[in-house]
């Protein structure tokens, strides 16, 4: 889970119109967990997520990029 799901770090905006689905491998990891208490559950997982991107501008130049080897 930890090394194919990214949690992408957005503004509040984002994560409100999203249900807190850039809380991606939270969700993941624990589907029980209410959307509303994603955020807190990222506390624990953080430093063993080994995929975040921070925004979504920067995950799709990440992604873009890969094709460019």
């Amino acid at each position: 889970m930890f090394d194919t799901t990214r949690t992408t770090c957005t503004h509040a905006g984002v994560q409100f119109l999203a249900w807190n689905m850039p809380y991606h491998v939270e969700y993941h990891l624990l589907p029980q967990v209410p959307f509303h208490l994603l955020p807190r559950f990222n506390r624990p997982v953080r430093n063993w997520q080994s995929r975040t991107s921070h925004g979504y501008i920067a995950y799709w130049r990440e992604f873009v990029g890969s094709f460019r080897a």
